[in-house]
């Protein structure tokens, strides 16, 4: 492992980037080069929280909670920093399959999740609302759903890829439910789009990687239209 070119105490480092007076390239170079920084590394809590392979897991906007899912169809909301009480929510996903990821809407003080799975359905669950679970459903992709991304500052709006080569922009103040339209394509593949991201920093740049073994960026400010992915 190569140290780091520039040796301060590791609490300098903290101090320079909290003031912003470290880049994040930078510091992003110093920690993983850093041994002073490796060497603290250490494992400080298991969970055990599922019954099945965890698919995804996501923290809350705060840092405060996590957010997982499994083969076993729950979503599971923990604080891993409660020793005594981690699991905060266990729900019924509604999900008829693996669920394959999840993630907070932003802004919603992580009251609400949306969710993608094996049976190709994208399902929305208000954290706060035992009685709607599994009923906020968008089952419109053709195929296994495989992930799910949402777009930073944006508690209304999120995005899916899966099987049938789509990527789909949907947009909660429209509909929370919906059966085989294709009204909220944006992308449409030849092939499988298996994993998708926002850039966190540029909410409009959007990633997609396909099965074809091809990585597609595309500016969503552009996509009022479904855009061929060839």
């Amino acid at each position: 492992m190569k140290s780091s070119p520039v040796l301060q105490p590791l609490y300098q480092q903290l101090k320079r980037r909290e003031l912003g007076l470290t880049p994040a390239v930078a510091w992003t170079s110093y920690m993983t080069d850093s041994y002073h920084f490796t060497a603290r590394l250490a494992k400080f809590a298991t969970l055990r929280l599922h019954n099945g392979c965890v698919n995804t897991i996501s923290w809350s906007e705060d840092g405060r909670l996590l957010l997982s899912a499994s083969d076993d169809q729950y979503l599971i909301i923990s604080d891993p920093f409660d020793e005594s009480n981690p699991i905060k929510h266990r729900i019924s996903s509604g999900h008829e399959g693996n669920v394959f990821s999840a993630r907070f809407l932003p802004e919603t003080n992580a009251s609400s999740i949306v969710s993608c799975g094996a049976d190709g359905s994208v399902i929305l669950t208000d954290v706060n609302r035992p009685d709607t679970y599994g009923t906020q459903v968008f089952r419109c992709h053709n195929g296994s759903s495989y992930e799910v991304a949402v777009i930073p500052g944006d508690s209304n709006t999120f995005l899916s890829c899966g099987d049938d080569g789509c990527v789909r922009w949907y947009d909660r103040r429209e509909k929370t439910t919906c059966t085989l339209c294709r009204d909220d394509i944006i992308v449409e593949c030849k092939c499988s789009t298996c994993s998708i991201d926002v850039d966190t920093t540029r909410p409009w740049s959007l990633a997609v990687g396909c099965s074809d073994s091809l990585v597609r960026l595309y500016d969503m400010r552009r996509l009022n239209k479904p855009s061929s992915g060839s």
